[in-house]
């Protein structure tokens, strides 16, 4: 970009060359009308392209950074002032620090001392919004890992309370990660003393419902987390039970066994879930919530990942049958159709030995559920280890199928002896643990 279009590049966040640059408000300080003299000033040498002013074009920046949140709070009062002072308080830049007189303080420089804020990666600003007819606080977060919305709005909330105004409720703009609403969910749900072993959709909706942010537009997570956004419109594991049954039962050769283990151990991990969360808060069980507390999500977590097998079980065995199309005239032809082939059934295989170990950690939970969950759900955990070991079986018999045609025999070897290690540890589990439930039964 520099070079071929002579625009001064900047480089920013990770990827910034000097320390002042790293934060972007720095970079664009002074914005378009500040680049004519930073183009005659040596410390303003651009990390690519001329070190000139671009009447045209300008200047840009460039980064490598953290997702970044555009979020917004909301105010039942019009007042702008009220929304910034607080938009002072929390952003990492702070706020100019005064004497007990309200005098601005100065260094020896006659520079202002700045109070840092309360947020890092936190930058703020309070505004008037017209079509709002209220005040908001806009605030961009650079990496919500450090400094996650749901902290920083309640955060707002405390300091909106004591200038005698209200947060109604909050606005993403954008999209933002999954991990980020469900984390904000999971915190809610712990203020709350409930299970946080739920699916992602329902921990997302609390989130939702605790933050407001359907106030002001409907919150479509279809539409607003990236990860659905930009997800397959396509998959098997969003089909219903009965097409994916159907599509299971033609001359169609994906799905397979492969989809199946993986949805066995996926209904291992929701038993397992259930069995859990039936054992919350009930009478008779106080000695074991914190372990049902810590059990329900790795259920749910157990599930969320043997799903995400079902296709990538098929997505590896159409890329095997495409392998196996290359064209086989010449020798590098050949050479390059063999290696792909090799690549694409270690692909083929690592899909199902990904199930088996999902299934041997499903058997583990399942003889957790089964001992201390409750009772009258005794013989869902029994079920929950039955699917477990039925996943582990069938994703053996997938990983054994597709081994016969391997030609690297060190991978070879060593997954072998990693699924024959697994399948006795997953026998044993599961014998060990239809034995405690009949007798219990």
């Amino acid at each position: 970009m520099g070079e071929e279009l002579k625009i001064p590049v900047y480089l920013y966040e990770h990827a910034a060359s000097k320390p002042e640059w790293k934060n972007l408000a720095n970079v664009r300080s002074g914005e378009y009308e500040a680049l004519a003299d930073k183009a005659k000033d040596p410390a303003w040498k651009p990390d690519f392209g001329p070190h000139a002013f671009n009447a045209k074009s300008g200047a840009t920046a460039i980064s490598a950074r953290e997702f970044l949140i555009a979020y917004n709070i909301n105010l039942n009062t019009r007042d702008k002032k009220k929304a910034h002072d607080i938009a002072l308080t929390i952003r990492e830049s702070g706020k100019a620090a005064r004497d007990e007189n309200g005098k601005m303080i100065k260094d020896e420089k006659g520079n202002k001392v700045m109070t840092p804020g309360l947020f890092t990666n936190c930058k703020a600003v309070g505004w008037y919004i017209d079509g709002y007819d209220r005040a908001q606080i806009s605030i961009n977060l650079t990496n919500y890992k450090v400094t996650p919305p749901h902290l920083v709005l309640d955060k707002v909330r405390e300091l909106a309370n004591e200038a005698g105004v209200q947060v109604t409720g909050s606005e993403l703009v954008g999209l933002l990660p999954k991990a980020a609403l469900v984390e904000a969910g999971k915190y809610y749900l712990a203020k709350m003393n409930e299970s946080t072993g739920i699916p992602e959709r329902m921990i997302m909706d609390t989130a939702i419902q605790s933050m407001g942010l359907a106030e002001l537009a409907p919150f479509d997570l279809d539409k607003k987390v990236i990860e659905y956004a930009i997800a397959r419109k396509d998959s098997l594991s969003d089909m219903k039970v009965t097409a994916f049954c159907d599509l299971l039962s033609t001359d169609a050769p994906a799905p397979g066994g492969g989809s199946v283990a993986a949805l066995c151990a996926a209904m291992s991990g929701a038993l397992s879930a259930m069995v859990s969360n039936l054992t919350i808060d009930k009478k008779g069980y106080e000695k074991v919530q914190d372990e049902v507390r810590r059990l329900a999500p790795m259920g749910q977590s157990i599930k969320e990942r043997a799903i995400h097998c079902i296709d990538v079980d098929t997505d590896a065995f159409y890329a095997m049958m495409d392998a196996m199309k290359l064209p086989k005239k010449t020798d590098d032809e050949i050479a390059l159709r063999d290696a792909e082939i090799e690549k694409c059934t270690q692909g083929a295989i690592n899909a199902p030995l990904e199930t088996l170990r999902i299934s041997h950690e499903a058997l583990l939970l399942a003889r957790e559920v089964a001992a201390v969950g409750n009772t009258n759900a005794l013989s869902d955990a029994g079920v929950a280890a039955l699917t477990a070991l039925a996943a582990a079986k069938a994703a053996n018999y997938n990983v054994l199928i597709n081994l016969a045609g391997i030609t690297d025999e060190s991978y070879k070897a060593h997954t072998l002896a990693e699924a024959k290690d697994l399948i006795a540890k997953c026998n044993a589990l599961a014998n060990e643990i239809e034995q405690d439930v009949t007798s219990r039964l």
